[in-house]
């Protein structure tokens, strides 16, 4: 799998991935009951089962693009989060902020040229 956008957690004596991009964004949209529009802002001005939500969802994302099963659940990636430590857990916020923004940068690029 293409490392863009993954992201290593140590959880307990496991090393856990997530892989930040459309699919993890669709399913946080999902779990969140947003639009893509209102991802940034809602992880801006997280609540604690957003942090959950997205979290889960880059898991779940990575899982299911590596075809292994989702044998966890949002109480799992609580207990995750409060295993994980903090610099940890704002490194993977930071993380899947500058992947939204390279792809929004790109996006603009692309629909500048394309209006030419």
């Amino acid at each position: 799998m293409h490392s863009k956008g993954l992201v290593k957690l140590t959880v307990g004596d496991r090393e856990r991935c997530l892989k930040l991009g459309t699919l993890s964004s669709a399913i946080f949209c999902e779990l969140e009951n947003i639009s893509i529009i209102e991802m940034q802002d809602r992880l801006i001005n997280a609540r604690p089962f957003t942090l959950i939500n997205f979290v889960f969802a880059g898991a779940s994302a990575y899982s299911r693009l590596n075809k292994e099963p989702v044998d966890y659940s949002v109480d799992d990636v609580s207990e995750w989060l409060d295993q994980i430590d903090q610099e940890d857990l704002v490194k993977l916020i930071t993380e899947a902020m500058v992947t939204y923004e390279e792809k929004k940068s790109e996006r603009s690029r692309v629909m500048k040229k394309t209006k030419r």
